[in-house]
Parts: structure tokens; sequence; C-alpha cells
């Protein structure tokens, strides 16, 4: 495990360096110059073998959390912008122009850049949309300064210096480089109101100002929404191993969700839901050979949740690729962007990798049907 952790805590400090080299190589090769592989570029970065692939596991898992704590970009997020995607009517006139445009041939930043809204992808791009998909959903981007956290509901230093020491010892000096640059909501059931502003965001949708949020120091997680309550559920202590601007990236994170199921976008998920046994991975790979081709799902896509779901066998790699979390982590990125490379980089284009996008909905179909159709001793 010591040399896939090592090249684990490698790749993630690299793509810290990386990630703004491939931002502007993105934007001089639009300007039409020539550039090929920059030094300090992911390219570079994998052909000197700085990067390179790591089995999964718990060494890719902490490799990626403690190169997270030394990222050198992370101070990036200390006065960042509010970027939130929100969901477009089907009456919006630029939805119709966006619409228009891909028909004639336009790609999708190309009709970002001149309408302002995007397809939210609900599965891979190996997928061509269906533009005359009712279904369609689309989205545009409020980008408004007015975004910050409310004074008083935020920890002092001295606060986070006394929860950085109840952390493990082997924690607390990258905890303390994180918690300079990051908020820390005050444990608590608040409204949403109450913990931000956000004016452009609050105006824009009707009632989120009034969404539930509860701040639970003994939750050990980023962040938490349900849907069914329409609430959202932060944990304080892992603020301190946020790898992107803290407890508001985080919120920011679960208000995408809410955003999803408001508009009929493609949901999130969590890890424990992609998870199968062993007998299920085993009947889904028998299911696969002799599928129900009347199935509602596409074909393809189908065999696409069978390579991501069955071959890969590991559910964080498939919950990183479930549409609706590679949306609201692009919202994480997109609030470290200035306004002017928003605009001229697509949503669609922060997405970790729309080749391997899946649809949360498709995956939970596969698994009810596997669990309702195949029953299985010792399943859930």
């Amino acid at each position: 495990m010591a040399s896939d952790l090592d090249q684990a805590l490698s790749n993630a400090i690299a793509s810290g360096v990386s990630a703004p080299v491939d931002l502007i190589t993105w934007l001089l090769r639009k300007g039409g110059l020539p550039i090929d592989k920059p030094v300090g570029g992911s390219d570079w970065m994998r052909e000197k073998g700085l990067t390179k692939d790591v089995a999964p596991g718990g060494a890719q898992v902490v490799g990626e959390t403690v190169g997270s704590l030394v990222d050198p970009l992370s101070s990036l997020g200390a006065g960042a912008k509010g970027a939130m995607l929100v969901g477009v009517p089907v009456t919006d006139a630029a939805r119709s122009k966006l619409f228009e445009l891909l028909r004639k041939g336009a790609t999708q930043n190309e009709a970002w850049q001149d309408t302002g809204r995007a397809i939210a992808p609900r599965h891979t791009s190996r997928l061509p949309i269906d533009l005359s998909d009712p279904a369609l959903k689309v989205v545009r981007e409020i980008s408004d300064a007015g975004l910050r956290t409310k004074p008083g509901m935020t920890f002092t230093p001295t606060e986070k210096e006394e929860l950085i020491k109840k952390l493990p010892s082997i924690q607390q000096q990258g905890a303390r480089l994180r918690a300079n640059v990051t908020d820390m909501f005050i444990p608590g059931k608040y409204k949403l109101d109450d913990l931000i502003e956000h004016p452009e965001f609050f105006r824009s949708v009707p009632g989120v100002a009034n969404l539930k949020v509860t701040v639970d120091p003994t939750e050990d997680l980023l962040g938490e929404y349900s849907p069914t309550s329409r609430a959202i559920r932060l944990g304080v202590k892992s603020f301190l191993t946020n790898p992107t601007a803290g407890a508001t990236s985080s919120l920011m994170h679960e208000l995408t969700h809410d955003q999803q199921m408001l508009y009929g976008m493609p949901l999130g998920a969590n890890v424990r839901s992609m998870t199968m046994t062993g007998p299920e991975r085993d009947a889904l790979h028998a299911w696969y050979e002799d599928y129900n081709k009347s199935s509602k799902v596409d074909p393809r896509l189908l065999e696409d949740m069978y390579i991501t779901t069955a071959l890969r066998n590991n559910p964080y790699a498939l919950y990183k690729a479930i549409a609706g979390e590679q949306q609201a982590r692009a919202v994480q990125k997109r609030l470290q962007m200035p306004d002017n490379v928003r605009k001229e980089m697509g949503p669609n284009m922060s997405y970790d990798d729309t080749k391997e996008l899946v649809d949360s909905g498709a995956v939970q179909e596969i698994l009810y049907r596997l669990r309702q159709t195949m029953p299985i001793a010792g399943s859930p």
C-alpha cells in the first residue's frame, strides 16, 4: 500500500498544480495557438511519471485526502464569488436559442457563450443528445459577488483550534493549514438564509431561503441532502479536511442537489446506495448476458452501467461518476473561477469526465430490477 499511497498523494498534489495550467492552455488553444504539452500541465505530469493510475482502495482515498490538505492552490477559494447552476423553465427564450444553435451544429461550449445556457447531461457523452426529448433539462449560472456567510455563523480561529485538537494527531497539521482558508459553520439548526447571503440565488429560486440546514458536529461527513424532507445536513469536523472551499462550498454542493430535485435534473447519490453484495455482483454479470431487451433503459447506457458497476466493482468510483454528483462538484470548482473564465468555459467542461457520466436513476433501476426479479439470499 505504501507505493500506492505515495502515488495517490503525488496525484492529488500534482493535480492542484496542473489544473490552472490546463485552464490557461485551453484558453490559448481556443485563441488559435498550437500548444502541445505545457510544462506543469496534466499531460506533462503524466508523461514525466508524476501522475499515474492508482488501484481503487484505501491508498487511493487516503492519498487524495492527504494530498488535498497540502494543495498549493487551496487559498483560491478564499475570495470566491458565488457561482450556482440553477434550472431553466421550458419557456425560457435563451433555452430555445440554445437548442437552435445545437441543431445547427454549434458545440455545447459555443452555445453556452452565446446564450448563457447549457444542457445538464444525464449520462455518458458516448450517447448522442436527443434534442427532441422534452425532458432534456437546461441550466444557467448565477454569479453573484453577494455570496458570503452571515456574521457570527462561523467559528473564530480560536474555536477552530479547539476542534483541530480533537482530531487524530496525524490530521492536525494539515487541518491547521486548511482551517485558515475555509469556513466552518457553528453547530445548530437553521434556515438557509440564517447562514449565508446570496441575493440573486434567493430571488431566482422561490422558497430556497427557508430550506432547513442542520450543522452537526457529530457527523463525520461533508454534507448530505434529503429530497424527502428537503433538508441539508452538514458535518463540522469534516470541513477541516475539505479539499475545496470549506463549509460554504459544501453547502453549495448540497444546494445543487436541491436544484436537481426541483427542476427534474439528474440526481445525486451516495456510496452506500452504489454498493452491491458479492452475490448481487455475480447475478448482475449473469443478468447482463441475457438482460430484458424491452427495458426502457437505452441498451448502450445499460452497457455503460454494466462496465462501471460490475467490471470496475468500485462503489466510490461509481458514486463519483453519477451525473448529479459531477454537476454538484462542478459548482464547487466554478466557485473558484473568475467570472470571465466561467463565461468562456461552459458548465459541462467543469465536469470530472463526461465520458464516465452515468445516471443515478438508471443505476437505481438496474439494482431495483436485479433485487426484485432475482432474489438473492443475504442481499438487502
